[in-house]
């Protein structure tokens, strides 16, 4: 994580340390393997709104625990290299 010019923080791509993986987004929590609504939505600079509803059409893989919904890492980037991103 940097911080720019103008004050704002920057997160910038980082590898797991298990598998050397490339995250494919920039990881607001580089250690953290499942990420919650907000974090998705933050990375992906989305309303936590869309992200249920692309949860709701089966366009973003989400698993439900304990009532929340969770995002696993692998999953995300899946998404993504899918849409091109």
């Amino acid at each position: 994580m940097d911080i720019d010019k103008c004050g704002q923080i920057r997160h910038t791509p980082i590898s797991l340390f298990n598998n050397s993986m490339n995250i494919g987004f920039d990881a607001p929590h580089p250690l953290k393997k499942v990420y919650t609504t907000e974090e998705v939505a933050e990375v992906l600079a989305i309303s936590k709104t869309t992200v249920y509803r692309l949860v709701d059409k089966r366009e973003l893989p989400a698993h439900k625990v304990g009532g929340s919904l969770r995002f696993p890492i692998t999953e995300i980037n899946q998404y993504l290299e899918a849409k091109g991103i």
